[in-house]
């Protein structure tokens, strides 16, 4: 396992917030997924330390939602950053007739053999979508061998699976983390029909009650709605908790169009200015129709995709032909969208760049170390404006930056080198090395000069503790990750010049 085995839960919920940004619905979702793989990385830990994987607490969840909610794709882009394997599991298709066919060892077996680490594998986060297809007597069909084979997987011990050979092999399952997901249709019924109160007779006073909505209802899921909805007790008396997601609302549609840096807005600005060298934006009229169109979509998410890509095919046939057209910007009235189009000269673009295999340098230059220390500061608080790290990166980068401006002879300074001096640690004191201890002891200047960046060090490393190190490294990891997307991935190298 990777360093990742020690992150905190706030710090998981961090990395997916700025890396994944999810839908504004699926935040508390996004938060609770930070629990569960915190956990996970922790359980695997201390099954690597010889503490047996009985004795722990199991944690495993079954998440409700509408479809298209982002379920399963907010935990397959966690799962990517954070990099934890996740087998993802369609339950409609798990047979109900024994261990032959489609069963749920012969998935779980061609998971293994398609990853090709078994290491890993034996690490995954199970996620079985639609489970809620195998409740009992569904669409005429006796489920419950299918949820007894389900149940397998929280027996302690390898799982036995029957091969195409009729040989037999041994999965080994016990760290694994289960979740299993669904839209559960129609169990709000179920749910209103226990919290409801019991109508009264005669001439009682009736207090009037406000109207709840089905999402309301289905927040208050206990494990016994789940048997009424027809699983067996024995799978329920396994799971730990109920995470419900709400459905989207007209801001998660708008958000989703426009906003989050995976939005469809963010894609096709990529898209135009890397294949064309042109701009490209959606204002915010035309995101509000959009949203508004969506909202009560039984799709969810997916309602927007077809409608953006619709009008958006127009763009690529005008910017095709055009060859003046150096700005898309879709908009809205009261008959719907449209395209409007600016003209003038294009920049530079991907396409008529040769293919290369060597580093691309990505050079961010200023007058002074503070203008640039303040460019990079906008970039990070794009990404992560409410971050706790936000002054100590400002701190740091103006302390840093200053100095190498003034005292070293390069005058350079990468991200790697960065990262690397926030991490450095005295041997004879267990606390973080400063950038300036580094940086001091390779300077080419004059005694005299050290001494007055001493004085000003001892002032800056009054706030600079080791919670502030773990801040300040994760802050230019993300400021890291967020210049590497914006320059086309991870073959770019970093360098900030300041020109005095």
């Amino acid at each position: 396992m990777s360093n990742n085995s020690f992150l905190s839960a706030d710090e998981i919920y961090e990395m997916i917030m700025s890396e994944v940004a999810p839908l504004p619905c699926q935040q508390e979702y996004a938060k609770q997924l930070s629990a569960i793989i915190s956990y996970h990385y922790k359980k695997n830990k201390l099954i690597d330390l010889g503490i047996s994987a009985d004795s722990i607490p199991y944690q495993g969840a079954v998440i409700i939602g509408p479809s298209g909610q982002g379920k399963t794709h907010l935990l397959r882009a966690a799962a990517k950053v954070l990099d934890v394997n996740v087998i993802c599991l369609d339950g409609s298709t798990i047979s109900r007739d024994g261990w032959k066919g489609a069963s749920l060892g012969q998935q779980l077996l061609g998971s293994k053999k398609a990853l090709g680490n078994d290491e890993k594998w034996e690490r995954s986060i199970l996620f079985i979508d639609e489970f809620d297809k195998l409740k009992l007597y569904h669409a005429g069909h006796d489920e419950s061998n299918a949820q007894q084979n389900t149940l397998q997987l929280y027996n302690q011990g390898p799982l036995a699976v029957e091969t195409p050979d009729r040989s037999v092999e041994f999965l080994n399952i016990e760290r694994f983390t289960i979740l299993l997901a669904g839209a559960f249709e129609g169990i709000e019924s179920i749910i209103k029909e226990r919290v409801s109160p019991k109508k009264s007779m005669g001439f009682a006073d009736k207090k009037a009650l406000p109207e709840l909505t089905k999402a309301d209802y289905i927040k208050q899921t206990t494990s016994q709605d789940l048997q009424d909805y027809g699983f067996m007790p024995e799978i329920l008396g396994r799971i730990s908790s109920i995470i419900t997601i709400d459905p989207m609302t007209a801001e998660d549609y708008k958000y989703l169009v426009s906003s989050s840096r995976g939005s469809l807005s963010y894609k096709y600005k990529t898209y135009f200015n890397h294949a064309y060298g042109i701009d490209f934006s959606v204002d915010d009229k035309a995101a509000g129709y959009i949203a508004q169109k969506c909202v009560g979509s039984i799709t969810g998410a997916r309602a927007a995709t077809p409608i953006v890509n619709d009008i958006m095919r127009e763009a690529i046939l005008a910017v095709d032909k055009d060859s003046t057209v150096n700005k898309v910007i879709l908009s809205a009235n009261n008959e719907g969208c449209f395209l409007d189009y600016t003209h003038g000269e294009r920049t530079d673009c991907l396409l008529n760049s040769p293919i290369t295999n060597e580093s691309e340098t990505y050079l961010l230059k200023g007058k002074n170390s503070d203008e640039i220390a303040n460019k990079l500061v906008e970039v990070y608080k794009e990404i992560q404006p409410n971050s706790p790290a936000l002054n100590e990166l400002k701190a740091f980068l103006d302390v840093s930056l200053y100095f190498i401006m003034h005292c070293c002879p390069e005058n350079d300074l990468t991200f790697n080198s960065l990262e690397e001096m926030v991490k450095c640690v005295f041997k004879e004191e267990n606390r973080p090395k400063s950038p300036l201890d580094i940086m001091i002891d390779k300077a080419h200047c004059d005694s005299e000069s050290k001494e007055v960046l001493l004085d000003y060090y001892k002032s800056f490393m009054k706030f600079y503790d080791n919670n502030t190190c773990s801040r300040l490294t994760k802050a230019l990891g993300y400021l890291h990750n967020a210049i590497k997307k914006e320059h086309n991935g991870a073959k770019v190298d970093f360098k900030i010049e300041c020109m005095s």
